[in-house]
């Protein structure tokens, strides 16, 4: 790490204080004095744009399907859980971020209103109507969002916020037989442990 005197500190987002021992100043009681020293903060480069240092990460969670099991009662499966941080920068966060806004959850109101006075007049019954409707309204709000994300990232000149599988420690891990989704029971292929 690179020591920097005080009266030459530009960017203070950049420095962390820590605190080490002074071998030099060394008392009657052998105590080992204190020195508070600036360094600066080592960052990675943002992954989505390969440009800025990273302010922040996303954390992505990984899972690892070990054994399924089964007893007389009950079915269940062992699986190991990391989580992955990707870095990123505040300009990428800020592009991702804009898709996510809660606008796009007004079709989810409109769907499940429509669905309620479509049940109501036409069926009379409310609950299901509501029910597909609030459905149908989230499936077009999420539609909405990832080609909102999408094009988002294009006009920017960046990577997409779940286009991650290429940044290598998720690469590795795939390789290793680690996914997204939390394996299940059904995971086994045939290989289901008995404990009676």
């Amino acid at each position: 790490m690179e020591k920097i005197k005080d009266d030459k500190i530009e960017n203070m987002e950049n420095i962390d204080t820590v605190q080490v021992a002074n071998p030099h100043r060394w008392n009657d009681k052998n105590f080992l004095p204190i020195e508070r020293i600036k360094y600066k903060k080592i960052r990675p480069i943002c992954y989505y744009c390969d440009k800025e240092l990273s302010d922040s990460v996303y954390v992505r969670v990984m899972y690892k399907w070990m054994k399924s099991y089964r007893t007389e009662m009950v079915r269940g499966v062992e699986f190991q859980k990391k989580s992955i941080q990707i870095p990123v920068c505040r300009k990428c966060k800020k592009v991702h971020s804009k898709s996510r806004s809660w606008l796009f959850k007004i079709p989810i109101v409109i769907g499940a209103v429509c669905g309620l006075l479509l049940g109501l007049t036409v069926w009379n019954v409310w609950f299901l109507p509501l029910l597909i409707g609030g459905v149908a309204g989230f499936i077009i709000s999420s539609i909405i969002e990832f080609n909102l994300g999408c094009s988002n990232a294009k006009k920017a000149g960046i990577k997409e916020e779940f286009d991650d599988e290429e940044f290598e420690a998720i690469k590795e891990s795939l390789e290793e037989g680690w996914t997204f989704s939390q394996p299940s029971y059904w995971d086994a292929k045939g290989k289901i442990e008995k404990r009676y």
